[in-house]
Order: C-alpha cells, then structure tokens, then sequence
C-alpha cells in the first residue's frame, strides 16, 4: 500500500528492506522500533518515518504512543510535541549526566556494552539506563529528560527521524549526512548535549568504534 502512496519516491525500511534507490526523495521507515518491547507491552516503541531529500533530512514523524508522545519536524520550521512547539529543557543533573545506551545483540558477545558502560561511567561521570528502543530513548534527550544516547550497531532507520529531530533542536549527533550515503549497514552513534557528544565521540574514536560520519 505505501509504494503506491509514495509513487515516485524512494522507501527505505527495516521491513520490506529498499526500493526506488536514487529518488530525490526517500522515506526511511522503521513501523515498530522496540518490537521486543511492544510484545511485552512496555512503553517504549514508536513508529518512526524520516523524508529524505537529495540525501539530506528534511522532515521527520516520531509516534510513541504507549508514551503519548508524537513529535513532528519539518527542517526550518521548528518541532512540534502533541501539537506544541518543543523547546528543549535542560536535563535533570548536569553533574551526573543521563547516558541512554542502546546494544544491538550482536555486541554483546564481543563485550562492547560493557565497554561503553565503563566508558560512560569513567570518562563521562555518567548514569547508564536502557530501554531497549533507540528511537524512545533519543526521545528522553529531546525532551531533556537525559544528556546524551550512546548506540551500537543502529540502522537509519532507527535514528532517522529523531536525527532530524534534533537537528532542528540545535542538539548534536554523529551523522554528516552531506558526506554519508543512506544505506542499511549499521553504525554506532551518539547524539545529544553538544559538550558530551564531543567528550564521547573522543572516547569511542580513541577505541575504534565505528562512527557514522
């Protein structure tokens, strides 16, 4: 049903993988992001829908509705929560900062997470918590309730819109989307208050983590 709603465009997803590459215009689409969560009916999952334009962002949708959260962008325009303009709040303990991390499986088993927890803790002077979504969790740094979002092994479209999001917010990440194809090989990324994104970004590069960049 979408294709023929999106006549014309690119569509990049989790599911259903790519078609129409090369369009000025592309969707990036991931219906369920915290699948594992949603069965278990835990809040944290949202549909997330990014607009590409000529390999850039230009728009985004981000619906969590376990959350009663919908956040829209549209690059210039600003962010709307629920309908409202979304000004960022600070964070609640800028001496102790809230770092949401997010594993993908195959990390484990090389011992990454517990690297990036040391990492967080040691040279960050972080609080780690995971909620096992990327998307809810980058949501909890627009919203500012927490500092920063460490995540291994992400796919575009998990960040996508809230990317985009942030952008909008004058928040920082580790894409430069002017120099990045949009593929669905993973990455590790960072996004959130500029000084710690800086720090952790430092951190992950000294160890040889791969940043999208």
């Amino acid at each position: 049903m979408l294709p023929a709603l999106v006549s014309g465009r690119g569509i990049l997803g989790e599911e259903g993988g790519s078609s129409g590459i090369g369009h000025d215009r592309q969707w990036i689409i991931d219906p369920i992001d915290g699948t594992a969560n949603y069965m278990r009916n835990l809040p944290w999952w949202s549909v997330s829908i990014a607009l590409f334009e000529k390999g850039m962002p230009f728009a985004g949708i981000v619906h969590a509705p376990a959350m009663g959260v919908t956040m829209t962008v549209v690059r210039g325009e600003g962010v709307k929560c629920n309908g409202r303009a979304l000004v960022i709040s600070p964070a609640v303990n800028k001496s102790a900062p809230m770092v949401l991390s997010g594993i993908a499986p195959q990390n484990v088993f090389y011992g990454r997470a517990e690297h990036v927890s040391r990492m967080i803790v040691a040279e960050l002077g972080g609080i780690e918590r995971r909620l096992g979504c990327a998307t809810a969790s980058i949501m909890q740094v627009l919203l500012g309730k927490a500092d920063l979002y460490v995540g291994l092994g992400e796919h575009i479209w998990d960040i996508a819109a809230v990317a985009t999001i942030a952008e909008e917010l004058g928040l920082r990440h580790t894409i430069d989307f002017s120099k990045r194809d949009v593929s669905e090989e993973p990455f590790d990324f960072i996004c959130g208050n500029s000084l710690l994104v800086d720090s952790a970004r430092e951190a992950m590069w000294r160890d040889g983590y791969r940043l999208a960049n």
